[in-house]
């Protein structure tokens, strides 16, 4: 082969490799979201490790690993998801099946009560109330910026049966909610106690009615709307609350018993709190009732030794 003719070879090969830089997808803008797969690979945009460091494709949510960005459930481990997923340990905002360490998940799996009322009557007869049968919670919120809401009323319907055809229902209704202490039940402002014992168990005909409490107390001893503030008019919020009851119609039908009551409730607008209710002097009475009760007890037991 003579020189001249290598030569002209040579320079048509150096001509065809400059001129035919392989293609790379994601190597001129816009590539990785085009839908077309520019280097001819068999995978295209996001797909293609070419486009890994694009904008185009940051943040998806078909990851192995906890990214912050999604906002539907995916299989991601520890994101921020605003929807149910199968993530450990995240904080979505909706129910799921995490496993431990979110924000959504509560040990009871729903709402507990207990309501274990007795009401007694002239003479020395007594009955049993179960106030779980049937039951519900409806309370209104003062929110503050930075705190969790603060309670300023509430109703409870504690009923002891599950028939809509039957009456027998503890209902509480107590305003001027300031914190736990102790409410007068002779406050009819702010507190209204009834009892329907017309279809309860026990009872005997000549009380087969409803009573509303004259005198006694209601003692709250937790008022619980979590630990974040801010309005939550619309939204769900979980509450706790428990106390004892005890109160008197005023003609010797008496009612008493503790309950605690946890639930999400959705919540309505804010309302203002009034003048607080909580008796100093409720509190005193109720001491004093329990200490002088305490001590007969004690001497009584002290002479039967005797």
């Amino acid at each position: 082969m003579n020189r001249s003719l290598l030569l002209s070879l040579l320079a048509l090969c150096l001509l065809f490799v400059t001129g035919c830089d392989a293609e790379v997808e994601g190597d001129e803008p816009g590539e990785c979201a085009d839908g077309t797969d520019n280097d001819q690979d068999g995978v295209a945009d996001c797909a293609d490790d070419g486009c890994a460091a694009d904008a185009a494709c940051a943040g998806d949510d078909d990851d192995t690993a906890g990214d912050d960005d999604d906002t539907a459930g995916d299989d991601d481990t520890g994101d921020d998801d605003t929807s149910g997923d199968d993530d450990t340990g995240d904080d979505d905002s909706a129910g799921d099946d995490d496993s431990a360490g979110d924000d959504d998940d509560t040990s009871s799996g729903g709402p507990l009560c207990t309501a274990d009322f007795t009401v007694d009557f002239p003479y020395g007869t007594s009955t049993t109330l179960d106030g779980c049968l049937d039951w519900s919670v409806e309370s209104l919120f003062d929110y503050l910026p930075s705190d969790p809401p603060d309670f300023v009323s509430f109703t409870l319907n504690l009923g002891a049966t599950t028939s809509a055809n039957f009456d027998c229902e503890v209902t509480i209704v107590q305003q001027g909610i300031c914190g736990t202490g102790y409410y007068d039940a002779a406050d009819a402002t702010n507190q209204t106690t009834t009892y329907a014992l017309a279809d309860c168990g026990g009872v005997g005909a000549s009380y087969r009615q409803t009573y509303t409490a004259s005198t006694g107390y209601l003692e709250l001893d937790s008022l619980d709307s979590g630990s974040v503030g801010g309005d939550f008019t619309g939204l769900p919020l979980a509450t706790t609350i428990g106390g004892f009851l005890s109160v008197d119609d005023g003609t010797g039908v008496s009612l008493s018993g503790s309950f605690s009551l946890s639930l999400e409730q959705v919540v309505g607008a804010q309302v203002s709190p009034g003048a607080c209710a909580v008796s100093d002097v409720i509190a005193a009475r109720a001491l004093s009732f329990l200490f002088t009760h305490f001590f007969e007890g004690f001497w009584a037991y002290d002479v039967d030794r005797l």
